[in-house]
């Protein structure tokens, strides 16, 4: 295959949609409240006021390390699933309904974590 480059395999994604929309979701619960909890206890260990958003930033990372070190498709499924599980915490949902958060800096107390 001189002068060919690989063709984007879409199953990748598909597989990272699948696993975060599906079994992941049933385990762990929705990306917000689960990030937001983990993101808590962060902050906890850190000193610092952690994000939900960071969280699955910081999961990215941890991904694209291994991917560096030890290239497997595993790495790059859990990659996407962490960028899809970024822009899930990007909403709230509760009874007043589903608010879209797209930016970090924004602080909304009313939601509480027992409300995610």
């Amino acid at each position: 295959m001189s002068g060919m480059t690989k063709p984007i395999d879409n199953s990748i994604a598909q597989e990272a949609m699948d696993i975060v929309s599906g079994a992941r979701q049933q385990t762990y619960g929705h990306p917000s409240k689960n990030f937001l909890d983990t993101a808590r206890l962060w902050s906890v260990v850190l000193g610092v006021e952690v994000t939900a958003q960071q969280v699955a930033l910081c999961m990215v990372a941890v991904k694209v390390a291994r991917e560096i070190h030890t290239p497997k498709r595993d790495n790059l499924v859990d990659a996407i699933g962490y960028l899809l599980a970024y822009d899930a915490t990007k909403e709230i949902t509760n009874e007043k309904g589903t608010i879209r958060i797209d930016t970090g800096n924004v602080s909304y107390p009313e939601y509480t974590n027992r409300d995610c």
